[in-house]
């Protein structure tokens, strides 16, 4: 029996629980905010630049196409009046102190000001709110979608400080969800024929899930106090897995050669603990100061990624360095390794090699009636 190892799963089993709770609420919260502080604080602004963003003006461009124009186009005015009609209904009617274009007003200044060579028109929307990113979505989806313009009249497009922040925000989440998909199993089978012992592949898996809900349930109560853009979730996520993955080959692969050496389970967990263990505390500590050392710069996006992933780095080696030293401790004999057991690519080779000497044989043997027939 292994008292200290079953209080250590079972201390993390317990912290499991509320882990799962609030990391689910940070991500529901995340997926389109970027930081749980809407409905907590509002005071607090759900974007990676702070005031520079929200202050920032929204500009709806439109631009004729072939022979049109847009002093002489119905369709653009339409699309003018109908656009800043909805967006002033944005949030109850607050935060959208102006919207400005060809045919919103009647001064002949401003209007020359907003037409260049009779095909291309801006609208801006003056808003000072702190919800930017929900209004570039509102704008996409009640107005750009709501009131298609003509194809081979005019063509809109959004722009902006807000709409450039939100498509980069959701293109970075994509590319990291792509990247995910890609790397994540190619690293376990690379971890399996590395250990040569499937059922450790369990070990990464379990610190993975560890990691990730007890690194976002601290973002949670992190993002009441600091804006944590969307993507910075996938950025922590990609960390903690590549480190889970990392760290449980170093500590798996010194427990196997332990074992094969003749130690008990105790003394090569021991052995796994004491060599890869100092190893993964240095790396980890590295890590996690360079990460640390963004929150320096005077950037509110840096900071939070930054602290975000210091909170991953410090959270993923703890979990390692404890769980999988007691998941061995405890149910060592599940995981222990065959010391005559080879690798999926040995015991290929060795297949391979046994078919080709039974060629050599069979061609360096004479030749028979038997072998005839």
């Amino acid at each position: 029996r292994h008292p200290r190892a079953q209080a250590i799963l079972l201390a993390w089993l317990c912290l499991l629980g509320p882990s799962v709770f609030f990391a689910a609420r940070f991500l529901s919260h995340a997926d389109t905010k970027g930081s749980p502080v809407g409905d907590l604080n509002p005071r607090l602004e759900d974007n990676p630049f702070g005031d520079n963003l929200n202050s920032a003006p929204i500009f709806l461009l439109v631009t004729a196409l072939g022979n049109g124009s847009i002093t002489n186009a119905a369709a653009v005015a339409d699309f003018s009046k109908d656009a800043a009609r909805v967006i002033k209904e944005f949030d109850g009617g607050t935060g959208v102190n102006n919207i400005v274009g060809y045919y919103l007003t009647n001064n002949h200044i401003i209007q020359q000001q907003l037409v260049k060579a009779d095909k291309y028109t801006i609208i801006t929307i003056d808003y000072c709110g702190n919800k930017s990113s929900e209004l570039i979505t509102y704008i996409q989806e009640q107005v750009m979608e709501s009131f298609p313009p003509p194809v081979e009249q005019y063509r809109v497009q959004l722009s902006g400080l807000a709409a450039l922040v939100n498509d980069m925000t959701a293109a970075t989440m994509t590319d990291l969800e792509h990247m995910d998909a890609v790397t994540i199993p190619l690293a376990i089978v690379v971890l399996g024929m590395s250990l040569r012992r499937m059922s450790l592949l369990i070990l990464p898996l379990v610190t993975i899930v560890f990691s990730a809900a007890v690194t976002f349930s601290i973002l949670f109560f992190v993002g009441q106090h600091l804006n944590i853009p969307a993507f910075v979730a996938s950025i922590v996520m990609s960390i903690s897995v590549a480190l889970c993955i990392d760290y449980a080959l170093f500590l798996c692969s010194r427990y196997n050669e332990a074992w094969k050496m003749g130690k008990s389970n105790a003394e090569s967990v021991w052995e796994a603990v004491w060599h890869s263990g100092e190893n993964i505390l240095v790396s980890g500590s590295t890590i996690a100061i360079a990460f640390l050392g963004l929150t320096v710069f005077p950037v509110n996006q840096l900071q939070s990624q930054g602290l975000t992933a210091f909170i991953g780095v410090v959270v993923t080696v703890v979990v390692n360095m404890t769980i999988i030293p007691a998941v061995l401790m405890w149910l060592g004999p599940l995981f222990q390794p065959d010391p005559r057991g080879q690798s999926l690519c040995s015991r290929m080779l060795r297949i391979h090699s046994a078919v080709v000497d039974m060629d050599d044989l069979l061609n360096q043997a004479p030749y028979t009636d038997a072998m005839a027939w």
